[in-house]
């Protein structure tokens, strides 16, 4: 199997910008546990990261949050993830693939210099981007 050493370095040097989605579902803190366990289950993801009033990330929350019964039954604000890893989109595809490896995380949020939620890079937009190259 030989591998073309330019187009994997290439591919790897890609920005985050250029993958990520942008078209992103988000919580707020002060919705019932309810409201995301309706979109867990209506669409495909399995996180959402949680934003104030103003789009800026304050955490995420996940399915496995809400693995805890009495947990459907709470705020947002009473079991996200406050302290979450985020990237901005100058972030390579290869800096989000060690991330992800090593945080044993999915998705990670993109922000801004300023913290505002930008978009969110995963395994499925690094596949999808490697399967637009074939």
């Amino acid at each position: 199997m030989a591998i073309d050493l330019k187009s994997y370095r290439q591919t790897l040097s890609v920005h985050l910008g250029d993958i990520m989605n942008k078209d992103v579902i988000t919580a707020r803190a002060h919705e019932p546990c309810q409201a995301a366990l309706t979109v867990f289950l209506n669409s495909p993801v399995a996180s959402l990261p949680v934003v104030d009033e103003r789009g800026k990330l304050e955490g995420i929350i996940t399915k496995t949050d809400l693995m805890v019964p009495a947990n459907v039954r709470k705020q947002i604000s009473e079991v996200f993830t406050r302290n979450v890893v985020a990237v901005q989109a100058g972030c390579t595809i290869a800096e989000v693939i060690r991330m992800l490896q090593s945080k044993q995380v999915r998705a990670i949020p993109v922000v801004d210099s300023q913290g505002q939620l930008v978009g969110v890079v995963g395994r499925r937009e690094i596949l999808d981007y490697y399967a637009r190259q074939l």
